[in-house]
């Protein structure tokens, strides 16, 4: 058998032996670009003919059932994020293009009419493909009238489709189309699941509404059967002629006239399903609040599974609430209510804390775990101040219910499905008394702190907890491991408490020492004084603390066994690399990110004169 033309040519022996080495390169090159040209004339058919054998195999080739789940899960997608939209939807539902690719894509998208009922009134010719495309499959509908031309015009086309919508969300109504809307909303509609409901902000007459007392109730009562989340904002209807036995969900916001204590109960009554329930700005204010009359209200409704609860209110409405409910102590709940006094915190408080356990049964050998665990404080006294209870050790980094962003996609921070059973947000209305240092201590002792293993503080402000207050958390909590200050501007509570002598280098142990548990400090964007003259003299009364002033304290507590495992300190003013040395020889582990805000706002200051 010969030998093949490129490899006769590497080894003709005049190849060999008679051309220079760059000659012989130059062969070996062109031999292999033909052979690189035979291989890829021969691969091509191959590829071919593999190509159509795949295609004839059923465990090569993805069955249309997965390319269907493949497309819907695109279009749900799109749909979905056109709920957060904050532009106009397209002409053109995007996950159409599926049905452009091949012929075989084609076919399996118009095959599958659940990917044609997501939709969120595009154009008019759109609408009625998608409508025609769906054929009997359950629709999800939403719409947004905020946009520019937007109307509801295109809704027309939908109505004869109602009894097989399954989800209907339409916000930003004018008073106007709300009433057009609901007059319209009589077709029966057996597979609607979820119904959403929004008026757009502004001034708006409700008379529209309240003379149609009968329409809306027509939909709901009994001709929703599978109706399970129900949202209203800034609607007001017929609550007495509701039916809602199913609904798993309801939220109901801004309400122009919130109905009353024992409507509201009734409606809650006929909903023993019930899980998810938000009232927001819906509650009644009631100036008289008796301790007596809320404890004698009579047949309070019983909300057995309900798991979250979130009321936006004046502290008065929900207490009026909370008194006429009964819920299970698992509830997760988040308040956010407008401070009335103290005598509205003193009521709202036995129903709010009771979201924990107070672990005080005798007979456990360990902690329960639904105790207390974490506490995180902050907010800005004497406005607000807001409470997160957490039943982890780590639950006071999670942030309060409210947050300060105005962004709309950010209106509050539930932090659900997190170990956090009860946020609460105090804050101060315009005629009460300002939110003090008693206040949140009431607060406090109404928590059960026996098991409180975490606290964090994030005080914005001049505002200061005194020794007092820290020496009353410490005795209520004294297996508290770790304590977390943020943006505080004075540390003098927490110093003092921690060592009430800590200037006196001349005495000896004091037996006043509290947070006898006391294993880590985290300091971060912390204000520390740069000179203490009570330390030269010897006076704690009068201290300003510096980061000397902790150590000093920190010394004394180690000097009768009491010593810190670690300190860290982030981004915190007047913080000096000798002082953090003098840290390290009392305590075991410190951490400093060697940031001084304060040297560093002097250093700009100076660059820029």
């Amino acid at each position: 058998m010969g030998v093949p033309p490129p490899l006769e040519l590497l080894t003709f022996p005049s190849v060999t032996s008679t051309v220079d080495p760059s000659g012989r390169k130059s062969l070996a090159e062109e031999a292999q670009a033909r052979i690189d040209e035979e291989i890829l004339i021969r691969y091509l058919p191959i590829c071919t003919l593999r190509t159509q054998r795949n295609a004839l195999s059923p465990i090569s080739r993805l069955p249309d059932e997965l390319f269907a789940a493949v497309f819907v899960h695109n279009a749900q997608e799109c749909y979905s994020s056109s709920k957060r939209r904050t532009w106009p939807p397209p002409s053109v539902p995007s996950w159409v293009n599926v049905s452009y690719v091949c012929n075989h894509w084609r076919t399996v998208a118009l095959d599958c009419p659940t990917l044609w009922t997501y939709l969120f009134f595009v154009s008019r010719p759109w609408m009625a493909e998608l409508l025609t495309r769906s054929k009997m499959a359950p629709l999800c509908v939403q719409l947004d009238l905020s946009f520019p031309n937007t109307s509801l015009q295109k809704w027309e086309m939908l109505f004869p489709h109602l009894p097989r919508v399954k989800e209907l969300h339409i916000r930003s109504l004018s008073c106007v189309t709300a009433s057009q809307l609901i007059s319209r909303l009589t077709i029966p509609t057996p597979l609607l699941q979820s119904l959403h409901l929004s008026r757009r902000h502004g001034p708006c007459s409700t008379a529209v509404l309240d003379g149609t007392p009968s329409v809306l109730p027509v939909i709901l009562s009994g001709m929703t059967p599978s109706l399970r989340s129900l949202e209203l904002s800034k609607l007001d209807i017929a609550w007495h002629a509701l039916a809602l036995s199913a609904v798993t969900n309801l939220k109901l916001r801004d309400m122009p006239s919130p109905p009353t204590m024992d409507s509201l109960a009734s409606i809650l009554a006929q909903m023993p399903e019930l899980r998810e329930l938000e009232l927001e700005h819906t509650l009644r204010w009631d100036p008289s609040l008796s301790r007596g009359a809320l404890d004698l209200v009579p047949d309070k409704v019983t909300l057995p599974r309900l798991s979250r609860l979130v009321i936006v209110a004046p502290t008065s409405a929900a207490v009026r609430f909370l008194s006429h409910v009964h819920i299970p102590a698992s509830t997760q709940t988040r308040l956010k209510c407008s401070y009335q006094g103290r005598p509205s915190i003193f009521h709202l408080l036995p129903y709010s804390t009771k979201r924990i356990d107070s672990g005080e049964d005798g007979n456990q050998v360990s902690p329960p775990t639904g105790v207390l665990r974490s506490l995180n404080i902050e907010g800005c006294p004497p406005l607000r101040v807001h409470f997160t209870c957490g039943t982890s050790e780590d639950g006071y980094k999670y942030s309060s219910f409210s947050i300060p962003e105005a962004s709309s996609n950010k209106r509050s921070n539930h932090d659900w499905d997190c170990a956090i059973p009860l946020k609460m947000d105090l804050d101060r209305d315009s005629e009460s008394l300002p939110l003090s240092e008693i206040v949140v201590g009431d607060v406090c002792r109404d928590l059960s702190l026996t098991h409180l293993q975490s606290l964090a503080v994030g005080i914005i402000g001049s505002f200061n907890f005194s020794e007092t207050f820290w020496k009353e958390i410490f005795t209520l909590a004294q297996g508290l491991r770790f304590v977390k200050l943020k943006y505080t501007t004075s540390l003098r509570g927490l110093v003092t408490a921690l060592a009430p002598n800590h200037h006196e280098h001349g005495k000896g142990g004091d037996s006043r020492f509290v947070a006898l548990a006391l294993a880590s400090i985290e300091l971060e964007q912390v204000s520390f004084t740069s000179a203490c003259g009570a330390r030269t003299q010897g006076d704690s009364n009068n201290c300003q603390p510096t980061v000397g002033c902790l150590c000093d304290a920190l010394t004394r507590r180690k000097a009768v066994g009491l010593s810190l495992g670690m300190i860290a300190i982030h981004e915190s003013d007047n913080v000096a690399v000798q002082e953090v040395q003098e840290l390290r020889r009392v305590v075991c582990q410190v951490t400093w990110d060697e940031i001084d805000r304060a040297q560093e706002a002097t250093g700009e200051w100076d660059a820029e004169f």
